[in-house]
């Protein structure tokens, strides 16, 4: 499987591949912050599937100041390239390729369509992460939609 121009098939299978944290110690850390009343959080841990034997670093971010704007995304460890990217309350509108604006939380879905693969604000469809209010309930929803398994 080529990471660098991964086809709409090759990254629906990779989403839902079984995958396991490489280190469950700091899995359980990472929930114990992300439970606590920490202002900032900016943590990855690694994780594998052995299916496709492949890496990934699984990244959660939160600023200090605003608690209800987050990030939580897998990508490659190979490349780097995300395989999707959740931001929640964004600051900012995102302006895609074709030039809709997008305000509000939405994905980035990996797209072999461009240079940089998350180029692609996506808004959030009813269901897909369904408890966005806290980093936490969005983590959880996260980690059963890439098919994380602790």
């Amino acid at each position: 499987m080529d990471l660098n121009n991964l086809n709409k098939t090759e990254v629906e299978e990779l989403l839902k591949v079984l995958k396991y944290p490489k280190n469950k110690t700091t899995y359980s850390k990472i929930y114990q912050e992300l439970t606590s009343f920490a202002s900032s959080i900016k943590e990855d841990l690694m994780v594998y599937d052995i299916d496709y034997d492949l890496e990934y670093k699984l990244h959660i971010y939160r600023g200090k100041y605003e608690q209800s704007r987050f990030s939580i995304s897998i990508r490659f460890k190979e490349n780097n390239k995300h395989l999707l990217r959740l931001d929640v309350n964004p600051s900012n509108t995102h302006e895609n390729p074709d030039g809709s604006k997008i305000t509000g939380s939405h994905y980035h879905l990996y797209s072999n369509n461009f240079e940089k693969v998350d180029r692609v604000a996506t808004p959030i469809p009813k269901g897909m992460f369904p408890n966005l209010d806290t980093i936490i309930e969005a983590f959880i929803d996260f980690e059963s939609y890439v098919n994380i398994k602790s």
